[in-house]
């Protein structure tokens, strides 16, 4: 988008806030489902600023612009903004501290959207609100969307069922175990989509590469059903299966804000933290006695049943068959002839990743960043911002697939050729990410131990060298659902949350060096139990090897060494059964073992 386009959409903005009677306004990247990605229709922000990652939020004031973000985030921002808007960084100074430290004024009044954003984040600024004296008003109509004249229309996707084969469990089994987390209630609201898809075994198309319908569950104490979802998304065989087979009552999104109305006074509903804060406003204005908890689905969405596993590991396979077919592919490209570009890689892997029959989608847009690109931490290329291959620089590549039976997220970074005026120090960062990777792999830890004890053994590799990351080391990843799921993650935020047996999770140190170069590393890996008693350990899912050349091997111990020599053999005897001749040549080159 053009930076006079930006200013002209963001001044229109505030000075309809200012004759409105408003001093501040609040939008983040979220929509009224609270997900990570958002569908075209309700990319407001984007719309409105430029910005195009996942975690953003603009504070617009009568006479400043302040854009909070997370590391992942700031230098994108930054180059997609403009120099108007000042980006900050949500773990030096979040919004709320911003407030603290700025606004002071009882006069002040602040108008945040009630759909778009959740109730425990508007609780905070109602209460950082009192601590200084401001205002805050909240609006049930999104204040943008009236200025949103050419926002584009949703899309109509059907639903699709997931077999027990994939999901492991019935919808019934699953509802008989989260009711028992919740006693003593009316009514279980759940409103989050992806916890739904979960719950019922079932898949939509509302989202590019989350496989999730847009949706709102209502469950009574007697394990009745009423599901709030767009009624045309339903194909008539799905529909009788939903009514007939599941007893499920269907009607249409639109309808759930008056049936909340009947009969809900005096009752005891359960509702998720992390909801948006219209459902706390219209239960409480109905008088409902609304007990907090956490998303009873959550957990148990987390931690995989066998069937979950087994369908991860075999996806692993696919996804690791199409990484060799692509890598191997740029591997014969002659970039001194070849015009190529970080598009034609994301296509080229899309392209082979279709080949196989159980290939859904994407999980993300991939990360295709080559050169200075990748010190981006997540750049994603597009048609008017791209970059061409060029010998002597470092590729990396992230992605992902959504397929029927699982979600892949793998990264890797390459040398692009064999020779590199930079390769000594190349090989000391992409040695010092990987020792940071394999550190934490082969990692035994304690029952209850949670991510945030764990993450530094990534890090003091780069540690020792006074170098770090600005992200997180791993996060959970969904089974055919959502490529970032909680509760578990990695990294320096201490949660409450332990990890626990049949938990999948991300393993991605990095290294960014800024406008010149970027690393990162990552895996997916299972946890399971360990054959020491009370203690856990990963099981590397991913199936793709490291790239030897870039490996300084003289900085790797005995330990090191061993766990990539094995790594690499079982990734060679687990996809080279079902490659062509000379791409199993190739991936025996690059599994080839480390000496001792």
């Amino acid at each position: 988008m053009h930076e006079s386009e930006v200013k002209s959409r963001i001044k229109n903005l505030r000075l309809n806030m200012i004759r409105s009677g408003y001093n501040g306004y609040i939008l983040p990247t979220t929509d009224e489902y609270l997900n990570e990605f958002v569908p075209a229709q309700n990319k407001r922000l984007e719309w409105l600023s430029g910005f195009t990652g996942s975690n953003g939020l603009l504070f617009l004031i009568n006479n400043e612009s302040i854009f909070f973000t997370d590391g992942r985030y700031t230098s994108q921002a930054k180059k997609e903004l403009g120099k108007e808007i000042k980006v900050l960084d949500i773990s030096i100074t979040n919004i709320f501290k911003w407030i603290k430290l700025n606004i002071r004024n009882k006069n002040f009044k602040l108008l945040i959207d009630g759909k778009i954003n959740s109730f425990s984040f508007i609780e905070k600024l109602k209460k950082i609100g009192k601590e200084t004296n401001n205002k805050i008003f909240i609006k049930t109509n999104n204040f943008v969307d009236k200025f949103w004249l050419n926002r584009p229309l949703p899309k109509k996707r059907s639903i699709y069922f997931i077999p027990n084969k994939f999901s492991g469990f019935s919808y019934k089994s699953k509802i008989r175990k989260i009711k028992s987390k919740v006693n003593d209630f009316d009514f279980l609201f759940i409103t989050s989509p992806e916890s739904i898809a979960w719950l019922l075994n079932i898949r939509g198309r509302d989202l590019d590469y989350t496989p999730i319908v847009f949706c709102r569950l209502l469950i009574d104490q007697n394990s009745n059903l009423r599901l709030f979802i767009d009624k045309d998304k339903i194909p008539k065989k799905e529909m009788q299966v939903l009514e007939k087979k599941m007893h499920i009552k269907v009607f249409n999104e639109e309808e759930l804000e008056n049936l909340v109305k009947k009969g809900i006074e005096n009752k005891v509903i359960f509702l998720e933290k992390n909801c948006s804060y219209f459902f706390y406003s219209l239960l409480k204005k109905e008088k409902a006695k609304i007990f907090f908890k956490e998303d009873p689905c959550q957990l148990e969405k987390a931690v995989k049943n066998y069937s979950e596993i087994k369908a991860s590991i075999n996806c692993h396979k696919e996804d690791g068959l199409a990484l060799v077919k692509f890598f191997y592919w740029i591997d014969k490209q002659n970039f001194k002839k070849d015009i190529f570009d970080e598009i034609d890689a994301v296509n080229k892997l899309e392209k082979i990743r279709k080949q196989s029959k159980s290939f859904i989608s994407p999980s993300f847009p991939t990360i295709s960043a080559i050169g200075k690109n990748a010190s981006i931490i997540h750049y994603t290329p597009t048609e008017s911002k791209k970059a061409k291959f060029k010998e002597g620089e470092l590729f990396l590549c992230d992605s992902g697939a959504q397929y029927i039976f699982g979600t892949t997220d793998v990264t890797r970074t390459i040398l692009i050729g064999n020779k590199s005026k930079n390769i000594k120090e190349y090989k000391d960062y992409y040695t010092r990410v990987l020792i940071g990777n394999i550190n934490l792999s082969k990692l035994k830890f304690p029952v209850n131990t949670n991510g945030a004890h764990i993450d530094s053994i990534a890090r003091v590799s780069l540690w020792s060298r006074g170098k770090d990351y600005m992200h997180g080391t791993g996060h959970g990843v969904g089974s055919f659902l959502s490529v970032h799921e909680g509760p578990q993650s990695i990294s320096k935020s201490l949660t409450n949350v332990p990890l626990k047996p049949g938990m999948i999770v991300s393993i991605e140190p990095g290294y960014y060096k800024e406008n010149k170069f970027g690393i990162r590393l990552e895996n997916l890996a299972l946890i399971k139990n360990s054959r020491l008693k009370n203690f856990l350990e990963f099981e590397i899912l991913t199936l793709f090897p490291f790239q030897r050349k870039l490996i300084d091997i003289d900085m790797l111990n005995y330990e090191q060494r061993k766990w990539i020599n094995d790594y690499h053999k079982k990734v060679y005897e687990k996809l080279s059964i079902c490659l062509d001749s000379n791409t199993k040549k190739w991936l025996k080159k690059h599994t080839i073992s480390i000496p001792f």
